[in-house]
């Protein structure tokens, strides 16, 4: 990828707890209005979450009012990037006064300022404290002013005591005590009760000193004055369309800031773009975060840049979403996170943009973010190779010279050396690809050489748009797939059947049979599940063929011979994604030499890839069939006590039915033991085996996974007293949190709809599955 100029950061001076100290009085009275309760008002006001975040949002304040603040930061961050005002005022919080996190100024007004432009008026009285007193920023009474005004004007009680200060006594604004009057009396009808004596005791010691006639006035402003709304461009930008009509304002606007960057006007260029961005144009923020990463036109500020690329991002911005990877593979702006790098790659190279599809496959090669793996390396080198990454022709040229990922094939290695050394702008790149041309020419005939040269005269650069259509049903001209001939698919079988799947018998035939076995393998390597031949999919056959081979010689050397496995232990799951995706507990696959699931009713099981796993919430995720039908998790609020549940699983699947068995019951309670919220309490019996499968509300929806019941004996041994259906689940808020991490696609859907339970359980045969456990 191609490097940005950054010089070393500068590490952040820590400053005492009180930072710069205003003159004057100034100093006082800023420290005066903190005393009277803004992080107490900013907790009561992140806690007023709408519908969609109450229940997480509630949670992540409940942690930190108890002390948890590693849960509570895990909890806003994860709100925070999502762009709820709330969250992101909260993580400003933890960072000013170092919970959970390192003590960090400039990271607080990062995260006030995000919530502070979307209208939230108590993150905006946070950041004037902050300009105010100069922390994290240069100290400056005209922002800390503009900053007061703008949450005064929309409520904040606290925001309109100090702003009558600043009026009283002339800092930041000329002074005016007849506005300061209104605004302590607007103050003084506060609900906080600190607040609401501070400003009525200012009244009164202004009001001794104004005429009647201007106490008349501030009182005639004070009833005149309403809440206002923010604005359309402090709200977050609502998705538009990336292209506008031509003609527009908009697209003139865009390409006068583009043709003003081309001359090197960088400062009209940024006031051009940051017009559009904040009027929410996806390529005007792409452009903007460009500017802010290299410096140019404003100083350089990786986090502001990284603001501009995640709200360009949301927009399905390819090359927004490749320079926010950038910037989390290497903690510039953000905390270093090389899986969310993978994720936002992945996000971009899948709309096809050549650079992330390069990035990502460097991060597959190293496993960097992702678990290794050469075979998915050189799937999306080649797809960005033939795009005409450079970088990426050379490394798959590396990759076909040693049979990394793909069959070794020396004449096509060639072939990607002699295209990257003709294409490197960089002498020493280009003399560093005519290396390995020449060293893989000496290997090969004079035949094998020419041909490899023809094939690089031959090659030009492709949309992925062509790349990436459907394959056709045959022949050898159809891109990206292979014919599908006898011989071939005879072979085919063969190879699933050592690797233990079911092609049916080695006859040639392309049936459902083995297009179903041929699909399972490629959800379990990462290729995409369309049941065909291609080429990658021949190369994922030898590197798995190998792996088993070579197993197989190891176990018959000298020494004990092998055990044979057997089924250790039995749980449930359920499928969360289209892709076959399967979420169970952690502990249901803790220890085992294989992890087996049936992809139907009626079907043996098969082994399955353990994808993701968090043991301290008890959680794992497994790679299973794709294709089939998958769970919803409850969407807006979040389950209440009393609120009929069903359980599905296999429970005591030896003993009792072969099918799914469900169970009814009521949520008891928002916690579990310990007042720990990742849990809920449900009276819905569970047996062993129950564990991993899905808690169902009255209309389907998912609120919570299975996790374990209470020890009936111990607790009869302590109290004397045999408990019943005293059972709990991880809560859908826990469980979300897990596949946001992990990138999983889930379906979320209301349960304003109550359904018979009988309906409910039938849904919930559909996608609960039985998780084995093999030693």
């Amino acid at each position: 990828m191609t490097q940005l100029c950054i010089p070393p950061l500068v590490p952040i001076e820590r400053v005492g707890r009180s930072g710069r100290q205003l003159r004057g009085d100034a100093g006082k009275r800023i420290a005066t209005y903190r005393l009277l309760g803004l992080v107490a008002m900013l907790l009561l006001a992140i806690a007023g979450a709408p519908p969609t975040s109450a229940q997480t949002l509630s949670e992540a304040v409940a942690a930190y009012k108890r002390g948890d603040y590693a849960t509570a930061n895990r909890w806003f961050r994860r709100l925070a990037e999502q762009g709820v005002a709330r969250a992101q005022a909260a993580l400003g919080l933890m960072y000013e006064n170092g919970r959970g996190v390192r003590r960090n100024d400039a990271e607080a007004v990062r995260w006030y300022r995000r919530a502070a432009e979307q209208g939230f008026a108590a993150a905006q009285s946070a950041l004037g404290v902050m300009y105010a007193k100069g922390r994290g920023v240069p100290q400056s009474d005209k922002e800390a002013v503009r900053w007061f005004r703008r949450a005064a004007e929309g409520g904040d009680a606290l925001a309109q005591g100090i702003l009558g200060k600043f009026y009283e006594n002339g800092v930041g604004v000329p002074r005016d005590p007849v506005r300061a009057y209104k605004w302590y009396r607007l103050a003084a009808s506060s609900t906080n009760a600190k607040v609401r004596r501070g400003a009525a005791a200012n009244l009164r010691r202004l009001g001794q000193r104004l005429t009647p006639a201007q106490i008349a006035r501030a009182q005639r402003l004070a009833r005149q004055w309403r809440p206002r709304k923010p604005t359309a461009r402090t709200t977050r930008p609502r998705a538009r369309a990336e292209r506008l009509p031509a003609g527009t304002n908009a697209s003139l606007a865009f390409r006068n800031a583009v043709r003003a960057h081309a001359r090197g006007n960088h400062a009209a260029a940024y006031r051009g773009f940051r017009r559009l961005a904040e009027q929410g144009f996806a390529a005007a923020q792409f452009n903007l975060g460009l500017m802010y990463s290299s410096g140019k036109g404003v100083p350089q500020d990786h986090a502001e840049a990284a603001k501009w690329y995640r709200r360009a991002s949301d927009q399905g911005n390819a090359g927004a979403q490749n320079m926010l990877g950038f910037l989390y593979g290497r903690g510039l702006g953000v905390r270093k996170n090389n899986a969310a790098a993978a994720r936002w790659y992945r996000r971009a190279a899948e709309q096809g943009h050549a650079r992330a599809q390069f990035n990502l496959g460097t991060m597959y090669r190293r496993g960097h973010g992702v678990a290794k793996n050469p075979v998915k390396a050189a799937r999306w080198y080649r797809r960005a190779a033939e795009q005409g990454v450079v970088q990426a022709q050379n490394n798959l040229g590396f990759m076909y010279e040693t049979g990394s990922g793909v069959p070794r094939d020396r004449v096509a290695a060639l072939k990607w050396y002699t295209i990257a050394a003709a294409r490197f702008s960089d002498s020493n790149d280009r003399s560093f690809a005519a290396r390995n041309r020449g060293r893989v020419a000496a290997r090969l005939t004079a035949a094998q050489r020419a041909r490899a040269q023809r094939l690089a005269r031959q090659w030009r650069p492709r949309k992925e748009t062509a790349r990436r259509s459907r394959p056709g049903h045959g022949g050898s001209g159809t891109r990206g797939g292979i014919a599908e001939t006898r011989r071939r698919v005879a072979n085919v079988q063969r190879l699933l059947a050592e690797l233990g799947y079911d092609p049916g018998p080695a006859d040639g035939v392309m049936g459902p049979r083995t297009r179903a076995a041929i699909r399972a393998f490629q959800t379990t390597v990462g290729l995409p599940a369309d049941g065909r031949l291609s080429n990658g999919l021949a190369a994922a056959f030898v590197v798995a063929i190998r792996a088993v081979r070579a197993t197989r010689k190891a176990s018959a050397g000298v020494g004990p011979q092998r055990r044979g496995m057997r089924k250790a232990s039995t749980g449930s799951g359920f499928r969360v994604s289209r892709q076959g995706l399967i979420l169970t507990n952690a502990h249901v696959v803790r220890g085992c030499a294989e992890v087996r699931v049936a992809p139907a009713p009626n079907v043996p099981s098969r082994r399955v890839a353990v994808s993701a796993r968090n043991d301290p919430a008890d959680l794992a995720l497994l790679r299973g069939q794709a294709g089939r039908p998958s769970a919803a998790f409850r969407l807006g609020r979040g389950v209440r006590p009393a609120a009929r549940v069903l359980v599905a699983g296999y429970p005591l699947h030896d003993l009792l039915s072969a099918g799914v068995n469900v169970s009814t019951g009521n949520v008891a309670a928002l916690a579990g033991p310990g007042d720990d919220h990742r849990l809920i309490q449900i009276t819905a019996p569970v047996q062993k085996g129950n564990s991993g499968g899905p808690v169902l509300d009255s209309a389907g929806n998912v609120v919570g996974v299975v996790v374990s019941k209470l020890n009936a004996l111990k607790v009869a041994r302590a109290t004397g007293d045999i408990p019943q259906n005293v059972n709990f689940a991880v809560s859908a808020g826990t469980a979300r949190a897990f596949l946001d991490a992990e990138g999983v696609a889930y379906s979320t859907a209301p349960s304003d709809k109550p359904r018979a339970p009988e309906d409910v359980a039938a849904a919930a045969r559909k996608f609960t599955v039985l998780v084995e456990c093999w030693k």
